[in-house]
């Protein structure tokens, strides 16, 4: 039986377990950075990530966008993005990705996750 001051780690550990598999709200995470989707541009042409990290791309345009990732380890398809809404992709693998615009083609934002 543990102190009154002291920890469980059994219950810490279960709980660490069990928290490990679900995906945290980006609100949750400081290192969700966010990319603005402006002037038919990403705010950003490079961005490193850790694997587990989340990016947020938020539509600023007066148009629609279709955020979208097409790699061999990953895939990606948010559908049409209204101004105004925000797409989330959680990077979970490690690799280097190209995040693009299925309506603008000249959008394109380079990805290392580490």
């Amino acid at each position: 039986m543990a102190s009154a001051a002291g920890r469980r780690p059994d219950r810490v550990a279960i709980i660490w377990c069990f928290l490990g598999g679900l995906a945290v709200s980006p609100a949750l995470s400081a290192t969700a950075p966010m990319i603005r989707q402006s002037q038919t541009m990403f705010s950003v042409r490079t961005v490193d990530i850790r694997r587990g990290d989340t990016l947020q791309f938020t539509n600023e345009d007066p148009f629609l966008h279709h955020v979208f990732v097409e790699s061999p380890q990953f895939r990606f398809d948010s559908g049409e993005q209204r101004p105004g809404n925000t797409v989330e992709i959680l990077f979970d693998r490690a690799g280097s990705f190209t995040v693009q615009c299925a309506i603008h083609l000249k959008m394109r934002l380079a990805v290392t996750v580490r």
